[in-house]
């Protein structure tokens, strides 16, 4: 993290411009400054933060499709062995 050192005697304010490092948005309205710690909370980028949402729920989405076709082929190949079998019985009759 940058780190500046001041050695100021009086109160100054400072405006500040904040930025996501990875969309390039701005983050004005996501920073809250803490003048008792002279610290800033930046909150997450709301524009990542949807498209991490996204792209979470499209992998979940794509997981349970693919859970959808394997109990599929299961459920075939159980129902494919007790016609099987079912038949042999009846052949066997």
């Amino acid at each position: 993290m940058p780190e500046i050192e001041v050695d100021i005697s009086e109160k100054i304010s400072v405006d500040i411009e904040i930025y996501c490092g990875k969309c390039g948005a701005g983050l004005c309205m996501e920073t809250e400054p803490h003048n008792y710690r002279q610290a800033f909370v930046v909150n997450p980028c709301p524009n990542c933060l949807e498209e991490s949402y996204q792209k979470g729920f499209d992998k979940g989405q794509e997981d349970t499709e693919e859970m959808i076709r394997i109990r599929e082929t299961q459920d075939q190949a159980i129902e494919d062995d007790y016609k099987k079998g079912y038949e042999e019985d009846k052949d066997a009759k």
